[in-house]
């Protein structure tokens, strides 16, 4: 159970998956009921079906979104503080 409306932990673990490994990126863009089973993460009921409500393009592009925001982390860009 999470406090504040925030994604669970299970959830962010999805999040954290897709951006790091591209192949299950795109098997959560096109199948996220089976790429979710595959990689034993136990979402809940209604996480599940949030998910698969959405619709494929929606799908996409968050997951897009998410890359981008991230990308310089995963090509080694450093930043100077």
């Amino acid at each position: 159970m999470t406090t504040g409306g925030g994604p669970s932990s299970q959830m962010e673990q999805v999040i954290g998956k897709a951006i790091a490994e591209p192949d299950f990126r795109t098997q959560l863009i096109n199948n996220p009921q089976e790429a979710i089973r595959s990689a034993g993460i136990n979402l809940s009921a209604s996480e599940l079906q949030t998910l698969q409500n959405t619709s494929r393009e929606e799908r996409e592009q968050m997951l897009q979104s998410l890359g981008e925001r991230t990308s310089p982390w995963f090509d080694g860009i450093r930043f100077n503080w």
